[in-house]
């Protein structure tokens, strides 16, 4: 599933380029107006819960659109890894020791995963 997200509601999406890129991977495309920063790497999150998409589903990626994941190595040996259940980037990129439990950190939005089973619905349908 893949949301589109325009900056302006009046700007047009070219969704034949959209297609043509996802093409034959049977992905759903949704596109909604963009409330800007925060708000914008959230929306999927929000609506998705609030509709019940993310059921049945191991993973969540999250990734603007000016991301690249240049080796996926280390993202899908954390996904296979059962005890993993979020994989963020920090902002502040700081060590941290031991490598678990970074309460001292930013979330970077412009990527992560999450298992949506380890994220609770009613704190997302809060935000």
């Amino acid at each position: 599933m893949m949301f589109v997200t325009p900056k302006h509601e009046q700007d047009k999406i070219d969704m034949e380029l959209v297609e043509s890129i996802f093409a034959r991977t049977g992905i759903i495309i949704h596109v909604r107006h963009n409330p800007g920063y925060q708000g914008g790497a959230i929306l999927s999150l929000v609506v998705d819960y609030k509709k019940g998409w993310f059921e049945g589903y191991d993973w969540v990626v999250r990734v603007n659109p000016d991301v690249l994941i240049r080796n996926d190595t280390v993202l899908l040996q954390s996904m296979a890894n059962n005890s993993i259940s979020g994989i963020f980037d920090d902002c502040l990129d700081r060590p941290c020791d031991g490598g678990r439990n970074c309460v001292h950190r930013k979330i970077h939005t412009d990527f992560f995963a999450i298992r949506p089973a380890a994220v609770s619905r009613d704190d997302i349908l809060e935000a």
